[in-house]
């Protein structure tokens, strides 16, 4: 459930300016045009307030985020080896599973995933649009410029699925209004490319904290639920 605090900064405020209006009456007796402009500042705090409050509870009113329906081909894949996932840990989500080490951790929001090490979030998950080779070779999206390409050499084989595997290199930046042009983020994204789902199943990686071996090892441990189980 989302929740919304009210600011503590924001009730001392009006605190605050109701308690200064009382301490310096005398003073201002003779300037009628601060009291008024005191008067003006607490009707709109306490308006905010009164906001915050009805937003928090439209918040708890609305139903828990949903997660879409997984659709899955008749597809068929043999079980990973579990002598070399030994050091790994199974993640089962709606659609499909995967293997991450054991030593990251991970949070599974809106059927998507999210991977953690030492407090930071190294990865996450998201379902796109399906991609082509071609669309693949020229991804675009704002403020990020595509480095490398290329057919992932660890991609599972799926008995009955017509799939392609892509991995990509970007770079990220911020935009202008956010101040911070030296700020970017390296990422190593592969595309589980569905041509029968009509959909791309996408896992991100921070280039700077995911080796190679562990993207791989985590593809090659990708299966997708078929349509019986």
């Amino acid at each position: 459930m989302k929740r919304l605090f009210i600011p503590a900064a924001l009730i001392a405020a009006i605190a605050l300016t109701g308690c200064t209006e009382s301490n310096n009456a005398d003073a201002e007796a003779n300037q009628p045009g601060i009291i008024e402009e005191k008067k003006r500042i607490i009707q709109q705090l306490e308006a905010e307030v009164v906001a915050l409050e009805e937003r928090v509870s439209t918040l708890e009113q609305q139903p828990a985020e949903a997660v879409a329906a997984c659709s899955s081909p008749a597809a068929q894949q043999e079980p990973v080896n579990a002598e070399a996932y030994k050091d790994f840990q199974k993640i089962e989500t709606k659609c499909y599973s995967i293997y991450i080490p054991k030593d990251w951790s991970y949070r599974l929001i809106g059927g998507n995933l999210e991977f953690v090490k030492d407090r930071l979030i190294i990865g996450e998950t998201e379902t796109l649009d399906y991609y082509t080779r071609e669309a693949a070779e020229k991804f675009t999206a704002n403020h990020v410029e595509q480095t490398s390409f290329k057919q992932s050499e660890a991609a599972p084989f799926i008995e009955g699925a017509d799939m392609s595997v892509y991995q990509l290199g970007l770079e990220w930046e911020k935009p202008a209004a956010a101040m911070d042009p030296d700020w970017r983020y390296k990422e190593t994204k592969v595309l589980i490319a569905l041509n029968e789902l009509e959909l791309s199943y996408s896992l991100g990686f921070s280039a700077d904290d995911v080796s190679q071996a562990e993207i791989d090892a985590i593809i090659q441990s990708f299966r997708l639920h078929s349509a019986a189980s």
